[in-house]
């Protein structure tokens, strides 16, 4: 009975908030943000030749893998390559400030025990989608060569240890 009794008080208060929230978002500036999803494969390239032989250390925070990974000079001096930002007759602090402002709109979180997600927050929708498709192919190429190095290590260690027992053998026959 009462919002009856002072219906047009509510309407008059329901158009006011309506048009203080349309006006506030006209004016409050545009953001994008665009992320990817990215499965990390736990699995070792060499682990069915080790299995019961050697104990793998199991990274339980992938999120800060990924974020040393991605914060590293190495990716963040090829993204900023690639996007063309920087004059490359900059010095060391204005690419420093550079890479300051990507991390900061860039975050790295766990969805799930195996799924890393990045997202990267900017004013034009297009650039948004770009680096946050160069970082995604940045990280994966560099854990690629990771496992590759890792796998080469470990075949130079076996081989190694392999030719070490064909030795002792030898030696043992003679």
């Amino acid at each position: 009975n009462e919002a009856l009794y002072r219906r047009k008080i509510l309407v008059v208060a329901f158009m006011a908030i309506v048009l203080a929230f349309t006006i506030a978002g006209l004016v409050w500036p545009k953001g994008y943000t665009a992320s990817t999803t990215i499965v990390v494969d736990e699995r070792n390239i060499i682990q069915p030749l080790m299995q019961g032989a050697a104990v793998t250390t199991e990274v339980t925070d992938r999120a800060r893998l990924a974020r040393e990974i991605i914060f590293g000079q190495k990716i963040m001096n090829q993204l900023l390559a690639g996007t063309g930002d920087v004059p490359k007759d900059a010095d060391a602090i204005e690419l420093d400030k550079h890479i300051k402002r990507l991390q900061k709109r860039t975050t790295i979180t766990n969805l799930g025990r195996n799924l890393i997600r990045i997202d990267y927050r900017y004013d034009d929708s297009e650039r948004a989608y770009t680096v946050t498709k160069r970082l995604a192919e940045l990280f994966i190429s560099e854990s690629i060569a990771g496992k590759a190095a890792e796998s080469q290590a470990a075949f130079e260690f076996i081989d190694k240890q392999a030719q070490e027992y064909h030795e002792k053998l030898t030696k043992a026959e003679e």
